[in-house]
């Protein structure tokens, strides 16, 4: 007998006790963190009889409010389980709608003034309008929330402020806090 398929639900925010700041169908606020993978580690210092393996974990670029890529993954995501379940004659509405409802609260990443993403909404300083390469998650993605007129925005914005011949800058030369050049143990 299979097992009843569950409805795709987000996860609680923070925000959640209080509606007039909640966003239905986005993500919750969530301040960005990168630990080291495994294999980012020396050799030598993978086997417990040789080292003792090293913690890390720090915060890359402080973020706290709803990020623009991690809603883009999320839509994505849902977009990719309905696609899964209409293939395999499961249950799909649930997860087409609520992705129907994030791409609906996707718009509010919209920064109609420099016509890119935001790359945070709700956060407590309001909404950042740093231009940071994470909005390209929302175009290079199978499923995208945005309409392609936006896409091919964020992609000239991108290109027009981010891209050099080492790839894409992490900040917009523009930005009070760019960096040009850093130097330093991380």
């Amino acid at each position: 007998m299979a097992s009843p398929v569950k409805r795709p639900t987000a996860i609680a925010s923070e925000n959640a006790a209080n509606p007039s700041t909640a966003t239905e169908g986005l993500e919750p606020s969530v301040s960005c963190r990168y630990t080291a993978p495994q294999s980012a580690i020396a050799p030598s210092a993978r086997s417990p009889s040789r080292a003792r393996i090293p913690s890390v974990n720090w915060i890359v670029t402080p973020r706290t409010g709803k990020a623009v890529e991690i809603n883009a993954l999320w839509y994505n995501a849902l977009r990719s389980m309905a696609g899964f379940g209409k293939r395999l004659g499961l249950p799909f509405r649930p997860w087409d709608e609520l992705a129907a409802r994030v791409r609906a609260g996707f718009g509010r990443f919209w920064n109609e003034r420099i016509g890119c993403c935001y790359d945070v909404i709700d956060s407590p300083d309001g909404n950042d309008d740093a231009l940071r390469p994470n909005q390209i998650f929302a175009v290079s993605l199978r499923e995208s929330p945005l309409p392609l007129e936006r896409q091919r925005q964020v992609v000239d914005a991108c290109a027009r402020h981010l891209l050099t011949s080492n790839g894409l800058r992490s900040l917009a030369p523009g930005h009070p806090q760019y960096q040009g050049q850093y130097g330093g143990d991380q």
